[in-house]
């Protein structure tokens, strides 16, 4: 197989996500299966050239030039099933697995469903989560690709790392994801299915219909929030905005009063504190000086500072 014949040069990356922001791959290959892998690595190598991972194109920013090198985009949606154990490919949507997951009476990733572009790998990559539980809740073993030796590792679960919104993974110019084994929960189809519907129905009437990344701040955690500001803290716990010890991002953005800031393009959006929008062709900068703007009010006026969840590609 000659790979050289696959690679695409000066790729528009900005349909590619769910911002719809940002330049041009100087190079970019859609990999399929392990020795498209392999052989992409060998050229990156041999031509000296940076490999990043796309992804599903969600939770990412994209600089308005680009990104140089190799830009990787993986597409393995295998799935497997063994009583309660699952195998399954990392470019898998959410969404599609969370419905697959539901219609064969497993639970565990219902909170999933309905994520525009979240892929099994990137929700891995961020330990994601909502609703009081996470991604490590169901992961048993991740197969990577390591880009700086060029081999095949699996992790266990203990060896991922996982914190919040976070994992060794967190380096993608280090690890390619490529699948992972999961271990889900027996339940009744019909109860499964119906949280499902249910978490897609909250999330119709809360995400904004513009293009977004999804969450930009991590959600703060209530012990840290009761040290910089206990009346704060005391005033999420009364309004019930609490979950999983952590204080939603998005009320505090609302508690400031920045709704609907705009700068450029980019637009706080007035469904969710917790999310930007590209309202009007906005460019990486204008979403990167209104993520700094969010961070200097909240800072000045909380005493707290806030940390992107987003990630930053191509800077």
């Amino acid at each position: 197989m000659n790979i050289e014949q696959k690679i695409q040069k000066n790729i528009k990356l900005a349909p590619l996500t769910t911002f719809n922001i940002g330049g041009l791959a100087e190079f970019y290959l859609e990999v399929e299966n392990k020795e498209e892998l392999e052989l992409a690595f060998s050229w990156a190598h041999e031509n000296k050239k940076l490999i990043t991972m796309l992804g599903g194109g969600s939770n990412i920013l994209i600089n308005d030039e680009g990104i140089k090198g190799l830009v990787l985009r993986l597409a393995n949606n295998d799935f497997g099933v063994e009583k309660n154990r699952v195998d399954c490919g990392a470019s898998m949507t959410l969404t599609k697995l969370g419905q697959k997951l539901a219609s064969l009476g497993l639970s565990g990733l219902e909170w999933g469903v309905g994520i525009p572009g979240a892929q099994l790998g990137g929700a891995i990559v961020g330990n994601a989560g909502a609703f009081g539980t996470t991604t490590s809740n169901i992961i048993e073993e991740v197969e990577v690709f390591d880009l700086n030796l060029g081999k095949w590792r699996n992790f266990n679960k203990e060896e991922c790392g996982f914190d919040y919104r976070n994992s060794i993974f967190k380096d993608t110019k280090k690890y390619l994801i490529f699948n992972a084994k999961l271990i889900m929960q027996k339940k009744k189809k019909e109860e499964v299915e119906d949280r499902v519907k249910e978490i897609l129905d909250i999330r119709n009437k809360k995400q904004p219909k513009h293009p977004n990344a999804g969450s930009i701040f991590k959600n703060v955690n209530l012990d840290y929030l009761k040290k910089r500001n206990p009346d704060l803290a005391k005033r999420a716990e009364e309004e019930g905005v609490i979950i999983g010890g952590m204080v939603s991002s998005g009320w505090l953005v609302g508690e400031r009063g920045l709704g609907e800031r705009k700068i450029g393009g980019a637009q706080i959006s007035k469904e969710h504190g917790n999310f930007i929008i590209n309202k009007n062709k906005a460019t990486a900068l204008d979403v990167i000086t209104l993520i700094s703007y969010i961070k200097q009010k909240i800072r000045n006026e909380f005493n707290i500072q806030f940390q992107e969840e987003i990630r930053y590609l191509g800077f």
